[in-house]
Formats: structure tokens, sequence, C-alpha cells
């Protein structure tokens, strides 16, 4: 189930080049379900050391990060949510 397309689409901006969550993670059993890293401590510490990475190498060779395809965006408001690939998560999904 993983997070819901609404969540990926509008929020996480899939495919939106530089603009995509970073955090985003697409399933390795089933490639149309995606799941939030931004909870995971480790594996939000190694996205943003490689984005950091990524920004200082577009920095010395004077290139717009923007451009490129690669996630460097943080989700902006959204706090993410716990990796739980088998529960449906999302903005629009109704609380109990």
């Amino acid at each position: 189930m993983a997070l819901t397309d609404k969540q990926v689409q509008h929020r996480c901006l899939y495919a939106a080049g530089a603009a995509q969550c970073r955090y985003l993670e697409q399933d390795r059993l089933d490639w149309r379900k995606f799941n939030c890293t931004k909870t995971l401590a480790g594996r939000k510490l190694a996205i943003d050391k490689a984005v950091r990475k990524y920004l200082k190498e577009c920095a010395q060779k004077k290139r717009d990060p923007n451009q490129g395809w690669t996630a460097i965006g943080d989700g902006g408001t959204c706090k993410g949510y716990p990796y739980l690939p088998a529960v449906k998560q999302g903005y629009d999904v109704k609380k109990p």
C-alpha cells in the first residue's frame, strides 16, 4: 500500500526533476508503490549527505542543481511518514 498516489504526485512531486522529494523511495518489490524514508534516521542522514555532495559538485562546476534530475527537494512542510509499506498513508487518507 505505502504512500497514496495523490501524496506521491502532489506532495512528493514524483517525476518533477530536482523538485521531487529526496526521501521518496520506490518499493523494490512493486515499482508502482512508494515509501517515505524521511523518518528513518540512518537513511535520512545518508540521503542528506549525498545531496550535500551533489550540491557542492554543482557549485564547483557552476551548474544549476535544479536543472538536473537528481531529487533535491526536502518535502517542504511535510514531516514525513513512518516507513510502513503495508499501510496506506498520505494527506488524503482519512484518520480513524
